[in-house]
């Protein structure tokens, strides 16, 4: 007794382009990430350059009479009496305020 078992070609076909998609998809996943990730480094090099940017007062509004925040190291204007962080004028001009509470970056 003989089991004839026949696949039809049609199964076939869908099995080995599954096959082949998944590949592709696989080969196309990994330059992908590797793209993600090389673009991800690029923005990590100019979040730090903004950053670095970021700590330096700006001139042309301390000239004005701003104020550079020690704590945070926004300028804010001649007019602002608290910075965004919650530290005051004051505080921010105070030398003993900075010594104790800023740690060095």
């Amino acid at each position: 007794m003989s089991v004839d078992i026949t696949i039809p070609y049609w199964l076939v076909a869908i099995v080995i382009i599954a096959i082949i998609v998944f590949l592709v998809y696989k080969a196309n996943r990994e330059q992908s990430d590797a793209a993600f990730k090389k673009r991800l480094n690029g923005y990590d090099d100019e979040l730090r350059n903004l950053q670095t940017d970021a700590k330096k007062p700006d001139e042309k509004l301390v000239a004005q009479g701003g104020w550079y925040c020690k704590k945070c190291h926004r300028t804010n204007a001649s007019y602002v009496g608290t910075c965004a962080c919650g530290l005051t004028k004051t505080e921010a001009l105070d030398a003993a305020f900075v010594s104790e509470n800023v740690k060095t970056v």
